[in-house]
């Protein structure tokens, strides 16, 4: 069995309400698994449940194949860090991270290696000695994850600890969390809105909205493959460009028709959108996937645009496609200016259908 598994969740609020629905997921051994998605997504209220700090309406919880639900939380061998999480201010560092483990009796001298080795493998021996008010914001969180991990959980469970950190030091806090994460072979599971700190963390994302699961997969097959409009949107720096469209077929060729444009499907998205000839569906294209067009591009639409911006990846250029504001990022060090009327090229290879009435990709 899986290191961690979680079969069938539902979680019902006292008002009713079903936070979490069905929630099933299992985690290896040595995974980091991000839960992400939106503002009371259900993504905190998992790990709470795993922490032993909620209890599931219906549906189990399996620590190492056994079955923990009603297990207290301190039976459950786990560790928990919280967005609101402290240090004890009349304590030291080093009286910070041994404090549970003299509440579970263990001997000093076990107490004082397994300090210390945490202390060398968080990089904080320096500063065993300081007192909580001393640290910056970057130390602060070294010591907390300190505290978790000396315990020698077998899971550690992160309710987006990094909220509380300055932009400064995050990134650095990043490379510690993965530097920690392939140095422990225990799963991490960290629960966060931010996406793009989901694809910088995880192995694994489950995106979630209202409480259910819409994908999980790699950061790479989100981003790629996203299985509805959903994660299309939620998943990546720049938020997928998006259009209702319509599905026609003229002289054997599959078209779509977008407020005024048109483009040629390839025979793959032709096949694909066969049965949907006459009928509407939603066009995604990612910021990248559109670009400033040469004379000789096929599938070129002609805006007007209403930002040209050079950023250190390229050139942003941003114009509208139905009242809402679409992105293009160009790379190749073409120009175009503010007001200018802009000839893009899609790359049709990287487009995504989505079905009208459910959502769901269709390519």
């Amino acid at each position: 069995m899986s290191a961690l598994s979680l079969v069938s969740i539902n979680k019902k609020c006292p008002n009713s309400h079903m936070a979490v629905k069905d929630f099933n997921l299992n985690i290896e051994e040595k995974e980091f698994v991000v839960l992400a998605g939106p503002a009371e997504c259900g993504k905190s209220l998992i790990v709470r449940m795993l922490a032993g700090l909620e209890e599931p309406t219906s549906g189990e919880i399996y620590i190492d194949g056994v079955l923990v639900n009603g297990k207290e939380p301190k039976d459950r061998h786990v560790a928990m860090i919280f967005q609101n999480y402290t240090l004890y201010p009349n304590m030291n560092v080093y009286e910070n991270i041994a404090f549970a483990l003299k509440m579970e009796n263990i001997p000093q001298e076990e107490v004082d290696r397994r300090v210390r080795e945490t202390a060398e493998t968080m990089k904080i021996t320096q500063i065993l000695n300081k007192r909580p008010e001393s640290l910056d914001q970057c130390q602060e969180l070294q010591v907390v994850v300190a505290r978790a991990i000396v315990r020698q959980p077998k899971v550690l469970l992160m309710d987006d600890p990094l909220v509380k950190i300055s932009d400064q030091w995050k990134d650095f806090i990043l490379e510690k969390m993965n530097v920690l994460y392939n140095g422990l072979n225990i799963p991490f599971i960290y629960a966060t809105q931010d996406q793009g700190r989901a694809m910088a963390m995880g192995t694994k994302i489950v995106v979630l909205n209202e409480g259910s699961v819409q994908q999980s997969g790699t950061p790479k097959e989100l981003y790629d493959q996203p299985a509805n409009q959903f994660v299309a949107r939620f998943i990546g720096d720049i938020r997928m460009n998006m259009a209702a469209a319509q599905v026609e077929e003229v002289n054997g060729k599959v078209i779509l028709s977008f407020d005024g444009h048109k483009l040629t499907l390839d025979e793959r998205a032709a096949l694909a959108l066969q049965e949907n000839v006459g009928k509407s569906v939603y066009l995604g294209v990612r910021a990248q996937d559109i670009c400033l067009a040469d004379k000789q591009q096929e599938n070129v639409i002609e805006v007007q645009t209403e930002l040209y911006e050079e950023r250190e990846n390229g050139i942003v250029i941003q114009f509208k496609v139905d009242d809402a504001m679409w992105t293009a990022l160009d790379t190749e060090g073409k120009t175009a200016r503010t007001g200018d009327i802009a000839r893009l090229a899609i790359n049709m290879n990287k487009i995504h259908i989505f079905a009208a009435d459910t959502g769901k990709s269709i390519i």
